[in-house]
């Protein structure tokens, strides 16, 4: 079922899609984010759709780790495929204003991975002391910690 919100402020309708409560025999959860982040339009079917870029796809991962398998998958993917699709992380974690997200993203392609860039080494200004940064966001702190990113190391 679509409903169309219409707002005085804007000519353009907001439309909203009502999913099913499963596929499959899987269940459907929606997320929603005040801002959905970079993407592409695809074509499929007869139907325009909005597909999130490759760069944007890493960066949702650090920032919602739990609804991709947890930070120790998130780890395991990036550890696959980061080198291969740097150019695309780094421009999407630039663009990012959050700087918490930078220390996650530097953490893991420099200290973790050894990978070099210097955009990542201006990351490093978002770095700041405090016990609630952390690696990933949803574990509790833990000790080891990385002092070039000022984060918990508690994935």
């Amino acid at each position: 079922m679509k409903e169309t919100l219409k707002n005085e402020t804007t000519p353009f309708p907001l439309t909203l899609i009502d999913h099913p409560a499963s596929v499959r025999r899987r269940p459907i959860r929606v997320y929603q984010s005040k801002a959905a982040g970079a993407c592409r339009k695809s074509y499929s079917y007869g139907f325009e759709s909005f597909l999130a870029t490759t760069g944007q796809t890493f960066l949702d991962m650090l920032q919602e780790p739990r609804l991709c398998g947890g930070m120790a998958h998130v780890l395991d993917v990036w550890e696959e495929y980061a080198q291969t699709y740097l150019d695309d992380i780094v421009a999407a974690v630039d663009q990012m204003p959050s700087g918490i997200v930078k220390c996650r993203a530097g953490y893991i392609l420099e200290e973790h991975l050894g990978l070099r860039r210097p955009e990542i080494g201006r990351w490093k200004e978002c770095a700041q002391r405090g016990g609630s940064r952390r690696l990933d966001p949803g574990r509790a702190y833990a000790p080891p910690f990385s002092e070039t990113w000022e984060i918990s190391l508690n994935a």
